[in-house]
């Protein structure tokens, strides 16, 4: 038997996240009169579905050959977040209310700054959506600067996202 001569397999099939499959191709099949896969197949081309070292055995030239690869999947998820850049609570029932947004995240707490670094509005639990008001009175046309941390539910670690939003009325 020769090990990795002449090469069946591709020397890399990359890297596929969880829940997409891998075709893994016999390559040089011309020639070769039989081949087996690890698992027992015998097909030119085997579905993958989980990480894995493939082998492949068969006959070339009258010779036993065998050659081998790596097929490597990962979790794709991500957490995402988004809050929006601009919105306007001028009570027309469209995008009134400032909200975060995301993907795979638990938010711990959103906070609203003024320019001057003064807090406008802490929000926690369900009360996570700014209306655009301090104490009862509109804020005037601005830029606020937002603090929202959060729980990454994939890596189960604790962020924090900061950036601005403007009012415009």
């Amino acid at each position: 038997m020769v090990d990795g001569w002449p090469n069946f397999l591709p020397d890399e099939v990359g890297v596929f996240c969880d829940g997409e499959e891998a075709i893994v191709g016999i390559e040089n099949v011309n020639n070769a009169v039989y081949y087996t896969w690890s698992d027992g197949s015998h097909e030119s081309k085997i579905s993958v579905h989980q990480s894995q070292n493939l082998t492949v055995s068969g006959e070339l030239y009258g010779c036993m050959a065998r050659d081998s690869v790596r097929v490597t999947f990962k979790d794709c998820r991500t957490a995402q977040i988004f809050v929006p850049n601009v919105f306007s609570p001028n009570h027309d029932g469209v995008n009134d209310e400032l909200e975060v947004f995301g993907l795979n995240i638990e938010i711990k707490s959103f906070k609203i700054f003024n320019r001057w670094g003064s807090e406008l509005f802490s929000g926690q639990d369900s009360n996570l959506k700014w209306d655009g008001t301090y104490r009862g009175q509109d804020m005037p046309n601005d830029t606020y600067v937002y603090l929202v941390v959060y729980k990454d539910l994939i890596t189960n670690t604790e962020r924090v996202e900061k950036g601005s939003v403007q009012i415009v009325r």
